[in-house]
């Protein structure tokens, strides 16, 4: 088949290929012919994200068929404007970026024209740098009476965010419950409405809206922050929600101080309605630290439950915990750990597969590698007896010497204590958790609208949410960061937690020890190959213990005879022939795998980023 030029092909197809090209490419493309200039900046300008850390792009070799299996269009679905790539020093990176922000005003103001092809500003960062410059651009989007659905921007503190067609509600965000109270006579159109996961602000925000049907009856998306002290609210506002029109839901959960964990949660699930027929997203999350396998146990039961109730249109399905920041289960045993990985695994993949109807459903994990890394145990097998690439055999040998050379801050005790396996993960994991938006007013529903970020981590200052509950986090944001130690843990006495000699003062700024920014980039890359193993499960790859005897597989009846046997094959086809594997990507923990299938039915999988 002779190659065509672009320009040969309708003007909707071209706008449509155009739309999946990234920042750079857009830029190329329109200044190769100028009947591409106003396709290309009206897609470049639409939406722009304004953030510290870059974002994540993904390699392929075009000549490789088997390498166009990682395509990922993700970092297309913005222009983001960000400091130096490779840059880890924030002073640097903030004169970038106001350097940047500084030319797009130039820009806007000699090309009037572009502003109108802008939709949506994201501001990403606290920065009070970058106030006068963002004050210039919001200055001139008036000026010019630019049609924005969102201005939105961190600086301004706790926002809210509410999509009302036909008012001044679509220009950016309400900042004040006062603003929300003189606002509320016009609500009646509301589409969106976003308040924050807090628990008392969310109620607070809530409580100034009128409480009547008319306010709600054209919400198509909702964040419902669940209320753990009066349980006759969250009556109040279910019995409120256009359950049919809803097409986007949050749930937050926070842990119940004063009530049973399974009351309160199949008390709550008995409010809700049977079905939701044009639920397309779905985000459920924990909005403070569920403390033990146990109660998270008892959530997830819950919670696919609910999934299997709601899941038959469902295109993206988000499951967020709010674990300890170190990590470690007081009830992490090994055995546990087994039961968590079947439920998430096994049953969750089964229940999306048998009840939705949808043949290309997306599945996010925010911090599944998290929720592991709690069970200490196994911790300890992935750290010493984990993947043997070559790559990994180096990289975990560092991370164990990290681990003789370090020390967290216990905040229960006040003192410095040796990490184990299980902290090192976990903390880990909470950094890889910093590639997906981290914003509770974003919410998870619209993770797929921003890139995947390429953050970093020093191996020493302690990441902590940006929107945990202070008052269930206990003091999280206080926590010190790690330590270096000039000789080996082992070499100090038993009872020498107190003794401060040989223990240096870690800042970002520390050159002396070796783990830094730079080191962390090639971590991903073995968390993917355990991550490799959970995936292959997922899709009936997993071949687990080959010498298995035929006589050791276990078979039921009846039609769980032809599942069980299935399932003893791993051979990579469908569990269940009556119903197709129809996940064709998850996200843990910002890594990101696509699905697919041979010709033959054989399930693949590609590492998109970290491959």
């Amino acid at each position: 088949m002779p190659v065509q030029s672009l320009l040969t092909f309708p003007e909707q197809v071209r706008d449509r290929i155009i739309s999946y090209l990234p920042q750079q490419a857009l830029i190329n493309l329109a200044t190769t012919n100028y009947e591409f200039y106003h396709p290309c900046m009206k897609k470049l300008y639409s939406k722009i994200a304004v953030s510290e850390i870059p974002p994540l792009r993904c390699e392929v070799d075009p000549a490789n068929k088997l390498d166009l299996r990682r395509m990922d269009f993700q970092d297309s679905t913005r222009l983001v404007i960000y400091g130096l790539q490779g840059c880890y020093k924030r002073v640097l990176n903030i004169k970038m970026i106001n350097a940047r922000l500084e030319v797009l005003v130039q820009a806007l103001t000699i090309n009037t024209e572009l502003i109108s092809y802008i939709k949506e500003i994201h501001i990403l960062l606290k920065e009070p740098h970058l106030n006068q410059v963002i004050h210039k651009l919001s200055a001139l989007l008036k000026l010019h009476s630019a049609q924005l659905n969102y201005f939105y921007t961190q600086n301004q503190g706790r926002c809210l965010f509410l999509t009302c067609p036909e008012t001044e509600l679509r220009m950016g965000n309400l900042t004040s419950l006062v603003q929300l109270e003189n606002l509320s006579t016009k609500l009646g159109n509301v589409t969106t409405l976003i308040f924050p996961s807090d628990q008392t602000l969310y109620w607070q925000y809530m409580s100034a809206l009128p409480q009547n049907l008319d306010n709600f009856s054209s919400l198509s998306k909702f964040k419902f922050v669940i209320n753990t002290s009066v349980f006759d609210r969250n009556v109040k506002l279910v019995n409120l929600i256009p359950w049919n029109k809803l097409k986007s839901l949050e749930l937050v959960f926070d842990y119940p101080t004063n009530s049973n964990v399974e009351d309160y949660l199949i008390d709550f699930l008995a409010l809700l309605p049977e079905s939701v027929p044009k639920l397309k997203s779905l985000s459920i999350i924990q909005g403070t630290i569920f403390p033990t396998h146990a109660s998270n146990e008892i959530f997830d039961l819950n919670m696919f439950n609910l999934i299997r109730q709601w899941c038959a249109n469902l295109d993206y399905l988000s499951i967020k915990h709010k674990l300890p920041i170190m990590g470690n289960f007081p009830d992490g045993m090994e055995g546990n750990y087994r039961r968590r990985y079947e439920l998430y695994l096994r049953v969750l993949p089964k229940l999306i597969n048998q009840y939705s109807s949808k043949p290309n459903v997306i599945l996010n994990l925010p911090n599944l590698f998290q929720t592991f890394a709690c069970y200490e145990q196994y911790m300890n097998t992935v750290l010493y007896n984990g993947c043997k690439c070559h790559h990994c055999e180096h990289y975990l040998q560092k991370l164990d010497w990290f681990l003789m050379h370090h020390k967290y801050y216990n905040v229960q005790t006040g003192q410095y204590r040796d990490m184990n396996a299980s902290h090192l993960f976990s903390v880990l994991g909470r950094a890889l958790n910093d590639r997906l938006i981290q914003n509770d007013l974003i919410t998870q529903l619209d993770q797929l609208a921003f890139p995947i970020w390429n953050c970093s981590w020093d191996f020493h200052e302690m990441i902590v949410d940006q929107n945990s509950n202070c008052s269930q986090n206990n003091d999280a944001y206080l926590v010190p960061p790690l330590k270096c130690l000039e000789k080996e843990i082992i070499e100090y006495g038993e009872y020498d937690e107190d003794n401060e000699d040989g223990i240096i003062e870690s800042t970002a700024s520390n050159n002396r020890c070796e783990f830094s920014r730079k080191l962390f980039s090639h971590l991903p890359k073995c968390i993917s190959h355990y991550l490799n193993d959970l995936v292959q499960e997922i899709l009936n790859l997993h071949r687990g213990n080959a010498e298995q005897r035929a006589d050791e597989v276990e078979h039921g009846t009846g039609t769980d005879t032809e599942v069980s046997f299935m399932d003893s094959l791993k051979d990579g086809g469908d569990l269940d022939t009556t119903h197709p594997f129809n996940i064709r990507r998850i996200i843990i923990n910002g890594i990101v795998y696509n699905i697919g299938a041979e010709l033959n039915g054989t399930h693949y999988y590609v590492n998109v980023y970290d491959g």
